[in-house]
């Protein structure tokens, strides 16, 4: 049963019940459910399901007849058919036993019919007459209900407009101060002649204490201290507390109200035991202080007034915050946005923040202390460490050619052969010469003509040399390999019959048991790097497969790139491997020593906030 249905009523006159109609929700309720079932003959027991008037919430018990232990499980059935029904309800419960229930529909306005109110009675009935009777002062009786209904509707209606009369009153004077001095007068005087206050206090939380900005009224000068100091102190207990500290207590909460309220109890005897009322001002989680409403001991505060302060303080709270904002300069906001923060950490909840400091300082830590190595990463190409040229060794036509880029080849092996038709008929041509410089030469020394013959041998003599030079050129019309290795470059097989000139690189070879790896390292990188470092190089066709290497060289020559310069670094791999050839690129990384995991990620952030900084400020 809901604790709003009226608890234990004694069977009252009728001119008791017929007052009780004009008191609040709760006593007219009960009232008019005696009324109806008094003027019902036969009726057992009454129940009424209302709905609220300020909430407009699901139906609930509000009044139950004749006492609150009235079992009335067999109204359950005729009640729930009429909430879904447009009229009233009769069942036969037992043998002369019968259910009625009725419905109230309202609009309001331009909205649907609400159900607002059922009522189900159970009684006994001799006749049909007896029944109709029965229902009929049922609907005779929902007028009266439904006028109670709209009465208490209106009466809310009103109060809410008073309350948002005052609002805007209380707001509009304070909006139309600059100043935040000026404001909290504004404020405090306004709200104090609306609520007829004696006087109305509105304090600052400062560093933990509560300052008194303004009061409402002049307070007389040899209590003044005292009395500022009653106020701060009730202000400061309504702060700790988070919570609206009411002198005497509402009458709900007397009974349950279980905070600290000994400095509003002391405010309250300065005042000669008059009412007090303290609000904390709240903006969000943020307090700003809190506000002090003091009234005569014959006007104590309301439910609806301390609804209507718990609004305009938090109205109010945001006004006041974005003035003194305004009147701050740039560093005592920053102050007072660090103080907030640090609040909110060290003070209680906010664990979502306090877990997330935990996790950063720890971070912090572990990144701080724990090392790692510092690697610079190149780019890398990896070259044979002697690199041969193959070139052509005269003008000619090429012939044949059965090697290309990436064969490997043994010393001696042909790359490519010249065409020596030419160079065959010059050796004829000359040793024919020869032959018959011979017979001339024998011929001038059998007639011992000296001069002719030896003119005749230095003749013989250029023969033999033409020869001698003819012979060495077909020797060389086979290109041979001059050592173990692989062809790098060089692809004459589309080049068959075509002319090479003297000295044309046809093929580069490189050995296969010796490679030196290149890196282009990033100038910002450079000093990092020394000889004799170790490293490892990934390449791409391999990258599954770390080659160790040592910096060997380091040029002073930069090569410009991707929008940085970059240098030369050469590097002797720690051993060979049948699967590396000459002209694989990939990565390499060079070890330069461990250091703080912060100062490895940090690095380039900080050489450029360096950089930065320079350039500024140098």
């Amino acid at each position: 049963m809901d604790s709003r249905v009226k608890q234990d009523h004694s069977v009252q006159d009728d001119a008791e019940l017929w007052r009780q109609l004009s008191l609040d929700e709760e006593e007219f309720a009960w009232a008019w459910l005696s009324l109806q079932c008094q003027q019902i003959s036969g009726v057992v027991a009454g129940l009424l399901l209302a709905s609220d008037v300020a909430q407009d919430d699901a139906l609930t018990p509000r009044a139950l007849w004749p006492h609150s232990g009235q079992d009335v499980t067999s109204l359950t059935e005729v009640i729930e058919q009429a909430q879904h029904s447009n009229g009233g309800v009769l069942l036969e419960l037992r043998s002369g036993q019968y259910g009625l229930a009725y419905p109230l529909y309202a609009q309001e306005g331009n909205a649907h019919e609400r159900l607002i109110a059922v009522v189900g009675v159970e009684l006994h009935a001799q006749s049909e007459a007896q029944l109709q009777h029965a229902m009929r002062q049922l609907q005779w009786g929902m007028a009266w209900l439904e006028g109670g209904y709209f009465r208490q509707r209106y009466t809310m209606q009103g109060q809410t407009l008073d309350g948002l009369r005052i609002g805007q009153a209380v707001l509009a004077a304070t909006l139309a101060e600059t100043e935040l001095d000026a404001a909290c007068m504004a404020f405090c005087g306004e709200l104090a002649a609306q609520l007829g206050c004696d006087r109305v206090s509105i304090g600052v939380l400062e560093h933990d204490h509560v300052r008194v900005q303004a009061l409402s009224h002049s307070v007389e000068p040899g209590r003044k201290m005292n009395l500022v100091r009653c106020i701060a102190d009730a202000m400061e207990e309504s702060v700790d507390q988070g919570e609206v500290l009411v002198i005497p207590p509402l009458a709900e909460e007397q009974m349950e109200q279980a905070s600290v309220v000994l400095a509003q109890q002391k405010l309250s005897r300065e005042a000669s035991n008059g009412s007090v009322m303290t609000l904390p001002l709240q903006q969000g989680e943020l307090c700003l202080g809190a506000v002090t409403l003091e009234r005569p001991a014959d006007m104590p505060f309301t439910a609806d007034e301390l609804a209507l302060c718990r609004n305009l303080s938090t109205l109010a709270a945001g006004v006041l915050r974005d003035k003194q904002l305004n009147q701050q300069t740039l560093w005592q906001r920053m102050a007072g946005r660090w103080h907030q923060f640090l609040v909110s950490l060290l003070g209680p909840g906010h664990l979502r923040r306090k877990l997330a400091l935990a996790g950063v300082i720890l971070l912090t830590l572990f990144v701080s202390l724990v090392h790692t190595e510092l690697r610079v990463a190149a780019d890398a190409v990896l070259r044979g460490e002697v690199q041969r040229a193959i070139v052509a060794p005269f003008a000619g036509y090429l012939e044949a050619s059965g090697i290309r880029p990436g064969d490997r080849v043994r010393q001696g092996a042909e790359f490519a052969r010249l065409d020596d038709h030419e160079l065959r008929l010059e050796r004829v041509k000359w040793a024919s010469q020869r032959e018959q410089y011979q017979r001339q030469y024998e011929e001038a020394m059998a007639s011992r003509n000296r001069a002719q013959a030896r003119i005749l041998l230095a003749q013989i003599a250029q023969a033999d040399a033409r020869l001698a030079l003819t012979e060495s050129r077909l020797q060389r019309t086979r290109i041979t390999a001059p050592f173990d290795g692989i062809v790098v470059s060089g692809d004459l097989s589309q080049r068959l019959g075509a002319s090479v000139q003297e000295g044309e690189v046809l093929f580069e070879l490189a050995p296969l048991d010796a490679y030196r790896v290149e890196l282009l390292v990033d100038e910002r990188d450079i000093a990092l790097v020394q000889e004799q470092q170790q490293g490892n190089l990934i390449a791409s066709a391999l990258p599954g497969v770390k080659f160790p290497f040592t910096v060997t060289r380091i040029t002073p020559i930069s090569v410009p790139g991707e929008g940085w310069n970059r240098f030369r670094v050469e590097a002797r791999l720690a051993r060979n491997d049948p699967r590396l050839r000459p002209g694989m690129e990939g990565v390499g990384k060079i070890d330069t020593g461990e250091q703080p995991l912060i100062t490895v990620w940090t690095r380039r952030l900080r050489h450029w906030l360096s950089l930065q900084w320079w350039s500024w400020f140098g």
